[in-house]
Protein backbone atom coordinates (compact mmCIF):
# COMPACT_ATOMS: atom_id res chain seq x y z
CA UNK A 1 0.00 0.00 0.00
CA UNK A 2 1.07 3.56 -0.64
CA UNK A 3 0.01 6.24 1.83
CA UNK A 4 -1.02 9.74 0.81
CA UNK A 5 -2.54 11.94 3.50
CA UNK A 6 -4.59 14.91 2.40
CA UNK A 7 -7.78 16.79 3.16
CA UNK A 8 -11.11 16.20 1.50
CA UNK A 9 -13.09 19.07 -0.09
CA UNK A 10 -14.75 19.87 3.23
CA UNK A 11 -11.36 20.21 4.91
CA UNK A 12 -11.87 17.11 7.09
CA UNK A 13 -9.02 14.62 7.55
CA UNK A 14 -8.64 12.11 4.72
CA UNK A 15 -6.22 9.30 4.02
CA UNK A 16 -5.42 7.25 0.93
CA UNK A 17 -3.81 3.83 1.23
CA UNK A 18 -4.31 2.70 -2.34
CA UNK A 19 -2.16 1.09 -4.97
CA UNK A 20 -1.50 3.27 -7.99
CA UNK A 21 -1.72 0.28 -10.31
CA UNK A 22 -4.62 0.63 -12.77
CA UNK A 23 -7.12 -2.26 -12.72
CA UNK A 24 -6.67 -4.79 -15.49
CA UNK A 25 -10.29 -5.93 -15.45
CA UNK A 26 -13.61 -4.97 -13.81
CA UNK A 27 -13.18 -7.84 -11.35
CA UNK A 28 -10.08 -8.76 -9.34
CA UNK A 29 -8.58 -12.20 -10.01
CA UNK A 30 -10.75 -14.99 -8.64
CA UNK A 31 -7.67 -16.80 -7.33
CA UNK A 32 -4.70 -15.13 -5.72
CA UNK A 33 -1.73 -15.89 -3.53
CA UNK A 34 -2.84 -15.19 0.06
CA UNK A 35 0.64 -13.94 0.90
CA UNK A 36 0.23 -11.17 -1.68
CA UNK A 37 -3.13 -9.95 -0.37
CA UNK A 38 -3.23 -6.87 1.81
CA UNK A 39 -4.89 -7.05 5.20
CA UNK A 40 -6.69 -4.43 7.23
CA UNK A 41 -4.63 -5.45 10.22
CA UNK A 42 -4.86 -4.06 13.78
CA UNK A 43 -1.37 -2.66 13.28
CA UNK A 44 -2.45 -0.79 10.15
CA UNK A 45 -5.48 0.65 11.90
CA UNK A 46 -3.35 1.67 14.88
CA UNK A 47 -0.98 3.47 12.50
CA UNK A 48 -3.91 5.24 10.85
CA UNK A 49 -5.34 6.26 14.22
CA UNK A 50 -1.95 7.57 15.26
CA UNK A 51 -1.69 9.68 12.13
CA UNK A 52 -5.19 11.08 12.33
CA UNK A 53 -7.52 10.61 15.31
CA UNK A 54 -10.67 11.94 13.63
CA UNK A 55 -10.33 10.50 10.13
CA UNK A 56 -13.44 11.06 8.00
CA UNK A 57 -12.35 9.72 4.59
CA UNK A 58 -10.35 6.56 3.89
CA UNK A 59 -9.37 5.12 0.49
CA UNK A 60 -8.28 1.46 0.53
CA UNK A 61 -8.98 0.71 -3.13
CA UNK A 62 -6.75 -1.47 -5.39
CA UNK A 63 -5.13 -3.41 -2.54
CA UNK A 64 -6.26 -7.05 -3.02
CA UNK A 65 -8.04 -6.92 0.34
CA UNK A 66 -10.07 -10.08 0.92
CA UNK A 67 -11.56 -9.54 4.38
CA UNK A 68 -13.22 -6.46 5.87
CA UNK A 69 -12.08 -6.23 9.48
CA UNK A 70 -10.81 -3.95 12.29
CA UNK A 71 -12.50 -0.84 10.90
CA UNK A 72 -14.63 -0.39 14.04
CA UNK A 73 -11.65 1.52 15.46
CA UNK A 74 -12.41 4.33 12.98
CA UNK A 75 -15.91 5.38 14.12
CA UNK A 76 -15.61 8.88 12.63
CA UNK A 77 -15.39 7.62 9.04
CA UNK A 78 -17.98 9.14 6.73
CA UNK A 79 -16.55 8.06 3.36
CA UNK A 80 -14.87 4.70 2.68
CA UNK A 81 -13.54 3.39 -0.64
CA UNK A 82 -12.93 -0.38 -0.82
CA UNK A 83 -13.34 -0.67 -4.58
CA UNK A 84 -11.17 -2.91 -6.80
CA UNK A 85 -10.22 -5.39 -4.10
CA UNK A 86 -11.00 -9.12 -3.73
CA UNK A 87 -13.73 -9.02 -1.09
CA UNK A 88 -16.24 -11.84 -1.41
CA UNK A 89 -17.29 -12.73 2.14
CA UNK A 90 -19.15 -11.08 4.98
CA UNK A 91 -19.40 -7.30 5.35
CA UNK A 92 -20.17 -7.51 9.07
CA UNK A 93 -16.82 -5.81 9.70
CA UNK A 94 -18.36 -2.55 8.52
CA UNK A 95 -21.06 -2.62 11.19
CA UNK A 96 -19.27 -0.31 13.61
CA UNK A 97 -19.12 2.60 11.14
CA UNK A 98 -22.34 4.25 12.27
CA UNK A 99 -21.39 7.66 10.80
CA UNK A 100 -20.62 6.31 7.31
CA UNK A 101 -22.56 8.11 4.57
CA UNK A 102 -20.66 7.07 1.40
CA UNK A 103 -19.39 3.54 0.68
CA UNK A 104 -17.74 2.25 -2.50
CA UNK A 105 -17.50 -1.55 -2.86
CA UNK A 106 -17.36 -1.61 -6.66
CA UNK A 107 -15.40 -4.28 -8.51
CA UNK A 108 -15.04 -6.91 -5.81
CA UNK A 109 -16.54 -10.42 -5.82
CA UNK A 110 -19.49 -9.90 -3.49
CA UNK A 111 -22.39 -12.35 -3.56
CA UNK A 112 -24.15 -10.89 -0.51
CA UNK A 113 -24.58 -7.50 1.18
CA UNK A 114 -25.24 -8.92 4.64
CA UNK A 115 -23.65 -6.62 7.21
CA UNK A 116 -24.64 -3.36 5.53
CA UNK A 117 -27.98 -3.29 7.39
CA UNK A 118 -26.19 -1.75 10.39
CA UNK A 119 -25.09 1.35 8.44
CA UNK A 120 -28.15 3.47 9.22
CA UNK A 121 -26.48 6.74 8.11
CA UNK A 122 -25.55 5.46 4.65
CA UNK A 123 -26.71 7.72 1.81
CA UNK A 124 -24.60 6.59 -1.17
CA UNK A 125 -23.69 2.97 -1.95
CA UNK A 126 -21.66 1.83 -4.96
CA UNK A 127 -21.56 -1.93 -5.53
CA UNK A 128 -21.18 -2.09 -9.32
CA UNK A 129 -19.37 -5.01 -10.96
CA UNK A 130 -19.81 -7.64 -8.28
CA UNK A 131 -21.60 -11.02 -8.35
CA UNK A 132 -24.98 -10.14 -6.81
CA UNK A 133 -27.50 -12.38 -8.53
CA UNK A 134 -30.90 -12.39 -6.80
CA UNK A 135 -33.30 -9.69 -5.54
CA UNK A 136 -32.77 -11.08 -2.02
CA UNK A 137 -29.25 -9.64 -2.17
CA UNK A 138 -30.86 -6.25 -1.56
CA UNK A 139 -32.52 -7.28 1.71
CA UNK A 140 -29.94 -5.58 3.97
CA UNK A 141 -30.50 -2.32 2.10
CA UNK A 142 -34.11 -2.21 3.28
CA UNK A 143 -32.76 -1.29 6.71
CA UNK A 144 -31.04 1.86 5.40
CA UNK A 145 -33.60 4.67 5.76
CA UNK A 146 -31.30 7.36 4.31
CA UNK A 147 -30.07 5.50 1.23
CA UNK A 148 -30.59 7.87 -1.71
CA UNK A 149 -28.11 6.77 -4.39
CA UNK A 150 -27.36 3.16 -5.32
CA UNK A 151 -25.24 1.68 -8.10
CA UNK A 152 -25.72 -2.01 -8.94
CA UNK A 153 -24.91 -2.09 -12.64
CA UNK A 154 -22.55 -4.84 -13.70
CA UNK A 155 -24.21 -7.38 -11.39
CA UNK A 156 -26.45 -10.21 -12.72
CA UNK A 157 -29.17 -8.74 -10.49
CA UNK A 158 -29.31 -5.63 -12.65
CA UNK A 159 -30.28 -7.72 -15.69
CA UNK A 160 -33.45 -9.13 -14.12
CA UNK A 161 -36.91 -8.13 -15.31
CA UNK A 162 -38.49 -5.36 -13.20
CA UNK A 163 -35.12 -4.71 -11.55
CA UNK A 164 -35.65 -0.95 -11.30
CA UNK A 165 -39.24 -1.24 -10.09
CA UNK A 166 -38.20 -3.79 -7.49
CA UNK A 167 -35.42 -1.60 -6.11
CA UNK A 168 -37.72 1.43 -6.05
CA UNK A 169 -40.30 -0.55 -4.09
CA UNK A 170 -37.77 -1.95 -1.62
CA UNK A 171 -35.99 1.35 -0.97
CA UNK A 172 -38.45 4.21 -0.45
CA UNK A 173 -35.78 6.89 0.06
CA UNK A 174 -33.93 5.97 -3.14
CA UNK A 175 -33.75 8.80 -5.69
CA UNK A 176 -30.97 7.58 -8.02
CA UNK A 177 -30.30 4.05 -9.28
CA UNK A 178 -27.32 3.38 -11.55
CA UNK A 179 -27.00 7.09 -12.23
CA UNK A 180 -30.63 7.54 -13.33
CA UNK A 181 -33.54 9.08 -11.45
CA UNK A 182 -35.89 6.58 -9.82
CA UNK A 183 -39.45 6.69 -11.15
CA UNK A 184 -42.07 4.94 -9.03
CA UNK A 185 -45.05 3.61 -10.95
CA UNK A 186 -47.36 3.27 -7.95
CA UNK A 187 -47.55 4.52 -4.35
CA UNK A 188 -46.33 2.23 -1.64
CA UNK A 189 -48.84 0.06 0.19
CA UNK A 190 -50.64 0.96 3.39
CA UNK A 191 -48.98 0.69 6.80
CA UNK A 192 -50.49 -2.71 7.64
CA UNK A 193 -49.07 -4.41 4.59
CA UNK A 194 -45.84 -2.45 5.06
CA UNK A 195 -45.50 -3.86 8.59
CA UNK A 196 -46.12 -7.37 7.28
CA UNK A 197 -43.47 -6.84 4.61
CA UNK A 198 -41.07 -5.64 7.30
CA UNK A 199 -41.57 -8.78 9.34
CA UNK A 200 -41.03 -10.90 6.25
CA UNK A 201 -37.89 -8.94 5.42
CA UNK A 202 -36.53 -9.49 8.93
CA UNK A 203 -37.09 -13.22 8.65
CA UNK A 204 -35.43 -13.43 5.24
CA UNK A 205 -32.49 -11.33 6.41
CA UNK A 206 -31.91 -13.70 9.33
CA UNK A 207 -31.81 -16.55 6.83
CA UNK A 208 -29.38 -14.61 4.65
CA UNK A 209 -27.09 -13.94 7.64
CA UNK A 210 -27.06 -17.64 8.48
CA UNK A 211 -26.22 -18.50 4.87
CA UNK A 212 -23.38 -15.96 4.80
CA UNK A 213 -21.90 -17.13 8.10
Amino acid sequence: MQSIQNANPEGAPALTLASRRPPLAPHPPQTSDPSSCAQISPELIAEICGACRSLSTLNLSHNEITVVENLEQLPSLRRLDLSYNAIEGSLVGLGGLRELTHLDLSANALRSLVGLERLASLEVLLVADNELCAPECALPLEYLPRLQALTLRGNPLAQLDDYRDDMAHRLPALTTLDGELVVRSAPRSASASSAAARRSCSSRLSSARNAAA
